[in-house]
């Protein structure tokens, strides 16, 4: 089996060289992969994709943002292909803006399914936290040799002992891997993901997977819409919408057009689905193109065209700008209940992001990060406040008593403090509200 797939990526790659296919998304070969070295492995994913699709008209509390940690591994073997931070935090911006519905393209998306487009409130932020406590950029850099493309069967770029290196724990970060995916200079591979596991209906430990192994893999090619490394025949990826989709793969999602053949077991056509009420059928995956006129299936009661907007097909990524309503709901869903560890703020790892308290807006601490003088802005408290300021270890580094009156603005000098991170608090009878900071 690994060598037949073995041949077909050599004949995707030797293909491309003529017609300039591109392999976007590899996620499905990738559970077959799996489910060979682990028996049942392909299973437990359907199974698990299809509690999250049957969430589809999942609603929690739709006010409630959820941020998730992330790690970039990059991989690379000179310094032309050790991609530069603001490439990274260029693909940050990218999911925050696809993920929130704030991307400068949302005027695309037809009018017929404007009504189904809607904002995820998921957000991804850099971990500023290693595993350790240690203070970190959120980026690790590896150099090496390897062809990852022709190791994919052992997950090399997830292995230190393989020439890629090891997840942080998969539980508390996304860890996303950034490496080359070609093969004799042809980018034929752009991305995949592993699917969540471990649906509510399984019990503990039954499902089997490779934690280790969890995350998404993105083509150093494609990472970012700022990247020095894309090559022009590449441009129908320009935007930095392959690591929106394996994200999207990643909290549970499928193909619009339902990868009939692979997890559904049957053939390809208006039969399969993803799941999602909100998506029309379609045939096939839209290949790389723009085409407002693809009409592959006939829905009832309306007939749709192919949702060619989506984030989950294939289209060239100039016309990708949306999620459905339908597909959010199972995203939230899988991280309320599925990855919900990742939004955990007991066990996140500490990320810099704009304060928020309990909803209410009560106070704002700023700026963050923070230099020599911090400022508390009082929105709405009233009465005598403790104050103190502590490391991560627990340590009390300030404390004072504060009078706090309507819309007051207090400043404290904080220049005494070594650099690291702190944890800011005000504390009541009635109210406990926290931050977190970084003292530069």
């Amino acid at each position: 089996m690994q060598k037949l797939l073995l041949l077909s990526i050599l004949l995707i790659c030797f293909n491309s060289a003529e017609g300039q296919d591109i392999q976007r998304c590899f996620t499905k070969e990738m559970i077959d992969l799996t489910d060979e070295a682990i028996p049942g492995y392909k299973e437990a994913v359907k199974s698990t994709l299809h509690e999250i699709s049957s969430a589809s008209q999942f609603k929690d509390d739709e006010d409630e943002i959820y941020r998730i940690p992330v790690v970039v591994h990059i991989l690379y073997n000179n310094e032309q292909t050790n991609i530069h931070d603001s490439v990274v935090h260029n693909q940050i911006k990218i999911l925050n803006e696809d993920f929130r519905r704030l991307n400068n393209d949302t005027n695309l998306t037809r009018d017929v399914f404007k009504s189904r487009a809607a904002d995820a409130k998921i957000e991804f932020y850099l971990a500023s936290q290693d595993p350790n406590g240690n203070y970190t950029s959120g980026i690790t850099r590896t150099e090496s040799n390897t062809i990852f493309a022709l190791s994919l069967f052992n997950n090399n770029v997830k292995r230190s002992d393989m020439g890629g290196i090891d997840a942080w724990p998969t539980n508390r970060y996304l860890n996303i891997w950034v490496c080359n995916l070609s093969f004799l200079g042809i980018n034929a591979l752009l991305g995949y993901a592993t699917p969540p596991v471990g649906a509510p209906n399984w019990p503990d430990g039954s499902a089997p997977s490779a934690p280790e192994y969890d995350g998404v893999v993105v083509s150093q090619q494609v990472f970012g819409s700022n990247n020095p490394l894309r090559p022009a025949n590449l441009d129908v990826v320009s935007k930095g919408r392959t690591t929106t989709h394996e994200v999207g793969h990643y909290l549970g999602l499928r193909h619009i057009w339902g990868d009939g053949g692979g997890l559904s077991g049957e053939e390809d056509g208006c039969n399969v689905d993803d799941g999602i009420d909100d998506t029309p059928n379609a045939a096939a995956a839209s290949q790389q193109q723009c085409n407002y006129n693809n009409n592959t299936c006939v829905d009832e009661p309306f007939n749709y065209p192919d949702m060619i907007e989506n984030y989950m097909d294939y289209s060239d990524e100039r016309c990708m700008n949306m999620f459905t309503q339908g597909q959010i709901n199972a995203m939230r869903y899988c991280l309320k209940n599925i990855r919900h560890e990742l939004v955990d703020p007991i066990n996140a790892p500490i990320g810099i992001y704009e304060n928020r308290v309990d909803n209410r807006h009560l106070v704002k601490i700023y700026p963050n990060p923070v230099e020599n003088n911090i400022s508390i802005q009082n929105k709405g408290l009233k009465g005598s406040y403790i104050l103190s300021i502590s490391d991560l270890n627990g340590k009390t580094c300030f404390n004072k008593s504060l009078n706090l009156n309507d819309f007051e603005l207090i400043t404290l000098d904080i220049s005494f403090l070594n650099k690291g991170f702190y944890i800011i608090n005000l504390n009541t009878n009635t109210y406990r509200i926290n931050y977190k900071a970084l003292k530069l």
